[in-house]
């Protein structure tokens, strides 16, 4: 027997065709193709050209082919120049390729902000 950890990656996806409301939490990947309404709580998130979420998010890192509205916290984000972003979105570092479209706000988190984040309740 070995003695490494083997970790299965846990995706979910969201098709092209759903429309989803409700709450997802867990879980290390989620693939949002169609329509998501609600809350959003996991490691990785990819929002797809045709993508739309309309929620409440955190997440480690995120990246946007699609539309985004709601409230996002995230530690990286990536923006594709196909993304449309409605809401406001809350980072530790954002990429933003030439072509998107921000109709909400951008937020920078200082480092130490991040870093600092859950010690002070130890």
């Amino acid at each position: 027997m070995s003695s490494t950890k083997n970790e299965e990656q846990e995706l979910a996806i969201v098709g092209g065709q759903s429309k989803i409301r409700g709450s997802f939490q867990g879980g290390n990947f989620l693939i949002v193709e169609g329509e998501f309404a609600g809350s959003i709580q996991c490691q990785e998130l990819v929002i797809t050209r045709r993508g739309k979420i309309e929620a409440w998010v955190e997440v480690e890192n995120m990246e946007v082919w699609g539309e985004v509205n709601g409230f996002s916290r995230v530690k990286k984000v990536i923006c594709r120049k196909t993304s449309r972003i409605g809401g406001c979105i809350m980072g530790g570092g954002i990429a933003l390729e030439p072509g998107v479209v921000i109709e909400g706000a951008l937020a920078f988190e200082k480092a130490e902000d991040v870093e600092n984040e859950g010690k002070e309740s130890s």
